[in-house]
This record gives structure tokens, C-alpha cells and sequence, in this order.
């Protein structure tokens, strides 16, 4: 399984307002550290707080900020919602059914149970451990604003 960028900037962005959670985080800041467009930032923000995973605040001073606990949204959960239901190979859901082994093929099922089990993963660390006694990741996503 391969994730969107969209997802992978949802949770980067979501780590870089964790690491910055007593402020609010400048879109520009954002880009910046993230090193990706604001136009799509902005994107991500809009979904991520269409979720309430995210708030913001136009005008001066505002901008962006974590709108639930990090703690208590897994990755998981943040892929299953972002990630729009994809066909690892063409006989499942989503994808184009040309497959000549349809009856004898055992390859759908292990697949489906490979996938379910690498989100299964994703469901055991919440946001909030990814950013959590990580000075590092702190040093280079923290606002010095």
C-alpha cells in the first residue's frame, strides 16, 4: 500500500502542530518546514479540520492548531479516513477485474490480510507518540516565534 501525498502531509502536518501545540502555527511556517506548496497545505488543513482534527484562525495571530489530543488519534485512523480505498492488485474492490485467476487465486486474500494488518500497525501509535520525547523531531519543527 502506497499513501497519497495528501495523507503523508496530513501527518507530517499534524506532528508539526503537535510539536507547536501552545501556539497557533503560521500556513507559511507550515510550508516552509514541510517543505511543500501552501496551496496544498491548505488542502490538507481544510480536510484535516473538516474532521476536527484541526482548527483555524484567520487574521493576524492566527493560523493553525490541533483541534483534538494527539494522543488520541492513532495513524491509522488518520489513513483509513484520508486514504480513499485502493486495489493492491486488478481483482479487488477498486480495481479494473481483468484477472484471469478469479476462482483458484489465493493472492486476494493474502493480500487483503497483508493490508489489513499493516493498518492494523498504523492503529497501535497515536499521533502524539510520534512527537512524544522526541527532541529532534522538536528541533526541527518547533516555531521559534
Amino acid at each position: 500500500m502506497r499513501l497519497t501525498l495528501h495523507t503523508d502531509l496530513a501527518l507530517r502536518l499534524l506532528m508539526l502542530l503537535d510539536v507547536n501545540r501552545d501556539t497557533w502555527t503560521n500556513l507559511t511556517f507550515a510550508s516552509e518546514k514541510l517543505e511543500a506548496s501552501q496551496n496544498h497545505l491548505n488542502k490538507v488543513a481544510q480536510r484535516l479540520a473538516k474532521e476536527g482534527w484541526v482548527v483555524s484562525q484567520r487574521g493576524r495571530g492566527g493560523g493553525l492548531r490541533l483541534g483534538m489530543d494527539a494522543q488520541e488519534v492513532s495513524i491509522g485512523t488518520v489513513v483509513r479516513t484520508l486514504e480513499a480505498p485502493s486495489a493492491l492488485v486488478a481483482c479487488m474492490p477498486g480495481g479494473n477485474g481483468q484477472c484471469t485467476l478469479l476462482g483458484p487465486c489465493r493472492l486476494k486474500a493474502i493480500l487483503q490480510n497483508a493490508e489489513e494488518a499493516f493498518l492494523n500497525e498504523l492503529d497501535k501509535v497515536a499521533i502524539g507518540k510520534l512527537t512524544e520525547k522526541n527532541q529532534q523531531l522538536a528541533n526541527l519543527l518547533l516555531d521559534p516565534a
